[in-house]
């Protein structure tokens, strides 16, 4: 378990190692800001496409919280902070292009929501020297280049299949042999790194890894083979790393099949199912587990969530059962 931790430990320090290269003038043009100018970050959003359900609303809380940054807070330290965007889809060469048209707006740090793009992008963004923040967890490719411009904001990818894995064997498995865990994934560079931690934390964390399936990135029409060929192998429970439209279909497919009602719990893995997907796939997400680092639209005890609920309120006329969970990631 130390060593699980510690991983985890990583993707939270990341955070922080960004913050301090933006407020420290470790940045160049961050350095010659002072109050009363203006710094330029750069957004990859996702407006349209097949990650549209997951990338709008973190878009929108990207945009809003600068524009909450500036007009309540006065931006950093009076430096305002302005938000350049390209709707790049989380395509490949839509970010590349993005990532040009940023350099030349001077950008000083780029947002990404998916690992893919993100690890095409890592050598143009050594090459600049402007780091980019990933609403994921870092993948371990991310800690190979000295010194470091890519970083996550959650916690390490190897760990996302891994804990509710853990979770399940120490908290609702019962016999006395190890649970038996089935993945159901789609095919991106952070689900890879999660697969080899899954393994890799198996004996450690007391739980058996008999497989994976894999569904397409963008658009699957039809899981029921995945879903099949996996249940042949008589998992405990199946944990799902599978995000946005490719979701709905699997969780649509897993409902139709009565998987849940038969007796195999399903666990959807960080930042998969959250409000937002739950009201796009109805009934069929009712009694799966999902794994959640980030605060829900309903932790209104958290003091945090104040100026969401404001910025959500005043920038989008939206109550707090309406902000969706990547928006408040975002």
């Amino acid at each position: 378990m130390n060593k699980a931790w510690k991983r985890i430990g990583l993707g939270l320090i990341s955070i922080g190692l960004v913050l301090v290269l933006l407020v420290s003038g470790v940045v160049p043009q961050v350095t010659q800001a002072g109050p009363g100018r203006a710094v330029k970050i750069g957004l990859h959003g996702v407006f349209t496409g097949g990650l549209a359900d997951v990338g709008v609303p973190w878009s929108e809380g990207v945009l809003d919280y600068v524009r909450y940054l500036n007009e309540k807070q006065g931006g950093i330290d009076g430096v305002i902070v302005k938000a350049e965007w390209e709707d790049t889809r989380a395509l490949i060469p839509r970010t590349l292009t993005a990532h040009k048209r940023f350099m030349e707006k001077g950008v000083v740090a780029e947002l990404i929501i998916e690992s893919g793009p993100g690890e095409a992008l890592r050598p143009f963004a050594i090459r600049d020297e402007v780091p980019v923040i990933y609403v994921g967890g870092p993948t371990r490719s991310m800690f190979t280049p000295r010194p470091r411009w890519e970083f996550g904001m959650c916690f390490q990818v190897e760990t996302w299949l891994a804990m509710p894995a853990w979770w399940f064997a120490e908290e609702v498995w019962t016999e006395e042999r190890p649970p038996r865990v089935g993945l159901m994934i789609f095919d991106v560079a952070a689900v890879r790194d999660a697969i080899e931690g899954a393994e890799y934390f198996a004996d450690e964390l007391g739980y058996e890894l008999i497989g994976y399936e894999v569904v397409p990135f963008y658009g699957a029409i039809d899981t029921s083979v995945e879903w099949l060929r996996l249940l042949a192998k008589k998992p405990d429970i199946v944990i799902v790393g599978v995000y946005a439209s490719s979701l709905v279909t699997l969780a649509k497919d897993a409902g139709r099949l009565e998987i849940i009602e038969k007796g195999t719990p399903i666990c959807a893995t960080t930042l998969a199912l959250l409000q937002s997907m739950v009201d796009i796939i109805g009934k069929e997400a009712e009694n799966w587990y999902s794994l959640n680092p980030y605060p829900t639209s309903v932790d209104t005890h958290l003091p945090g969530m104040k100026f969401i609920y404001e910025a959500a309120k005043e920038y989008r006329d939206r109550e707090p059962r309406d902000i969706a969970g990547y928006y408040i990631a975002g």
